[in-house]
């Protein structure tokens, strides 16, 4: 057999271009005037290049360098990677339109960082709402905070996180919401809240901040300020059991 430096550099070539081949290169995709929120959530979500905006590739960065408007929610209903938004400190605002955003698709994984969620106003989940089997939120460092339920569906709440589905919540503030049950989070998947503060959420039934119906999933509130919160039941934290 042939080990010679002409075939070891062969092999390094063959092996060099299957990795090629192989690895999937993540995009940033800057939000501008020429490519909107909403079209970087869908190039993002099936690769894909949609108004002005460049495909997505793998794990994606949406990056904003000002406020956002929306006249509808933003739905992931595709897994092709991870998606974050770096918000740098800027407000998506659904304008009392809608709410935020729409995870439906299984192994889903949305990063929110720095970013401000306001204005949410719906007959229903509000803000995020969390629904796909095996789908996971991470905000980060953010506000999710003015937003409200309308109408008479009983399952008004700003984040909701659906069985088998996961939330975590990291130095982050939660503030004046308003729901039917949940007025911070309602969770039926695993939760997780660290270093962050929920106060002057309300709902008009259960759960002024947490409405927990997580029976055998994993909730941890770590370091955690709850205060200020108004419901009929449970004010902080309402568990049904």
């Amino acid at each position: 057999m042939n080990s010679g430096p002409a075939a070891r550099i062969l092999i390094s070539v063959i092996i060099f271009l299957l990795l090629s081949v192989s690895q999937v290169y993540a995009v940033d995709i800057t939000v501008s005037s020429t490519c909107s929120l909403p079209n970087a959530v869908i190039a993002a979500t099936y690769d894909n290049p949609i108004g002005g905006c460049p495909a997505g590739s793998g794990d994606d960065t949406i990056i904003l360098n000002d406020d956002v408007s929306l006249a509808s929610e933003m739905q992931i209903t595709s897994a092709n990677g991870s998606i974050t938004i770096n918000g740098n400190g800027h407000t998506i605002d659904a304008k009392q339109n809608d709410r935020h955003f729409s995870l439906s698709a299984g192994s889903a994984t949305l990063n929110l960082n720095n970013i401000i969620l306001t204005g949410g106003r719906r007959d229903g989940t509000t803000s995020i709402h969390v629904d796909g089997s095996g789908a996971t939120v991470n905000i980060a460092n953010s506000r999710v905070c003015g937003n409200a339920g309308t109408g008479s569906n009983f399952v008004h709440r700003t984040i909701f996180v659906h069985t088998d589905s996961s939330l975590t919540v990291t130095n982050s503030v939660i503030c004046n919401n308003s729901a039917r049950g949940g007025g911070a989070i309602h969770a039926r998947g695993n939760l997780t809240v660290t270093n962050s503060t929920i106060y002057g959420n309300s709902a008009t039934a259960t759960g002024g901040a947490f409405y927990l119906d997580a029976l055998n999933k994993t909730v941890v509130l770590r370091h955690v300020t709850i205060t200020g919160n108004s419901a009929p039941n449970g004010a902080g934290i309402y568990v049904f059991e």
